[in-house]
């Protein structure tokens, strides 16, 4: 039986073939399992820099102040802005310049924190806190709206509670605190002093300092509770010729029936007999011919005195008044004869 000329490869020659090819498939595999996902539409991205449209901290940082977020939710608005834009759990914290708010909802917790000063708040529930330029003198913090705030202040720092009353530290002491602001009612709230040295409240025309320990419950005004200064409050003073109003940097002398004003450092006004008088700084003013003068009473104006009843003795009763007897009135009928009688 003769045999044919092809030969028939073996199964061990068709080996190394197939794993020859199968290679290229493997490390193309391993290829693609090293790219990365390209999904479309890319994945938001948080906000940052200059891609926000928000305006580019002063590198100055004069009155700049950190915010940061400790629980949800928290927001922010930088000064001059429309709107307001929260702080996500992956950008817990924002640099405010002063005019900005910060703005706690229902739960939310905040700190604000002046970098390189011991000023500092811790803002519980809700609250509206405005950030003040402390170098144009105004207060560090301006609270608006609150609930419960944990404040610590450095020397010449102040916060403006709200309605305007100012709460400061101890000059004396390089951080002053804590104090405990909290609204215990729509029109109530309560600061307490939870410090080692004593802190001052000024309240409309109040001067109020609290002690170590101490708390006071202010009263939460619809016309406001900003101090007033004294030097424009309205003083009256008296006069020879009557109450005189002074406003301003205005001094008033009494001299015998006259009276000298003079205006001081940043002058004023005065208000006598309903004129107006304003001083400059420097100037003086002489009023004179204000005490009222009275004029003699005339002869004719002189009215004779009219006797008197005679009073009666002492322990008597007063006799009444007795009723006059009518005087008789004479007759005009004249009278006739009686008639004798006929038979």
């Amino acid at each position: 039986m003769g045999t044919s000329g092809s030969k028939r490869s073996s199964p061990s020659a068709r080996v190394p073939r197939a794993a020859a090819t199968g290679v290229p498939v493997f490390l193309a595999l391993l290829a693609c399992g090293a790219c990365t996902t390209q999904r479309w539409p890319a994945p938001m991205g948080g906000l940052g820099g200059a891609s926000s449209g928000l305006p580019a901290p002063d590198p100055s940082g004069i009155d700049e102040v950190l915010v940061l977020r400790h629980g949800d939710p928290v927001e922010v608005r930088q000064a001059g802005a429309l709107g307001s834009y929260p702080l996500r759990f992956y950008r817990k914290q924002e640099r405010v310049r002063p005019g900005g708010l910060v703005l706690v909802g229902a739960g939310g917790k905040a700190e604000v924190l002046w970098p390189g000063l011991p000023t500092g708040a811790l803002l519980l529930g809700q609250a509206v806190a405005r950030i003040g330029a402390t170098s144009a003198g105004e207060p560090a913090l301006i609270l608006e709206e609150l609930e419960n705030a944990r404040v610590q202040l450095a020397p010449g720092h102040s916060v403006a509670l709200i309605g305007g009353a100012r709460l400061s530290g101890d000059a004396n002491e390089e951080q002053s605190g804590p104090y405990l602001v909290e609204r215990i009612a729509p029109d109530l709230m309560r600061v307490r002093n939870q410090s080692r040295a004593s802190c001052g409240i000024e309240y409309r025309d109040e001067q109020i300092v609290l002690q170590p320990g101490e708390l006071v419950e202010l009263a939460i005004l619809g016309a406001g509770s900003a101090p007033t200064d004294h030097e424009e409050q309205t003083r009256v003073v008296k006069s020879p010729g009557g109450p005189i109003s002074l406003q301003g940097q205005v001094e008033a002398r009494t001299e015998g029936a006259d009276v000298v004003l003079r205006g001081t450092s940043g002058g004023g006004s005065a208000v006598a007999r309903g004129i107006e008088i304003r001083l400059a700084a420097g100037a003086s003013a002489l009023l004179t011919g204000l005490a009222p003068t009275v004029a003699p009473a005339s002869p004719a104006s002189i009215e004779p005195k009219k006797a008197t009843a005679p009073e009666s003795a002492p322990g008597s009763a007063p006799t009444p008044a007795q009723p006059q007897a009518p005087s008789p009135v004479p007759s005009t009928t004249p009278t006739t004869p009686p008639t004798p009688n006929s038979p």
